[in-house]
């Protein structure tokens, strides 16, 4: 009797002593803005995909927003393909 007593006290103390980890999210929120006042933009292609790779490769679910003056869209366009080439899929970033 004793023995069956400490057996259901063993068992009720060990089922409640144990640890449960919760989840956990952890959101990282990457803000950069880039404005090129140059003539060259090569340059300015050059620095901007080196970003999304980097951003890209640290952060795979990561997304991007593009905004952009209109008279710049022959640039945009160029650029949307530079970062399709790089394996960003189209659904990660909008216009």
């Amino acid at each position: 009797m004793k023995a069956n007593l400490l057996l259901v006290v063993s068992v009720l103390l060990t089922g409640c002593s144990v640890s449960v980890t919760p989840n956990k999210t952890t959101v990282d929120t990457i803000v950069e803005t880039f404005e090129f006042r140059v003539t060259n933009k090569d340059v300015a292609m050059d620095k901007s995909v080196n970003f999304v790779n980097q951003i890209n490769s640290q952060y795979p679910k990561s997304t991007f927003a593009i905004n952009y003056d209109t008279e710049e869209s022959q640039f945009v366009d160029g650029f949307v393909k530079e970062i399709k080439a790089k394996g960003v899929n189209k659904l990660r970033y909008t216009l």
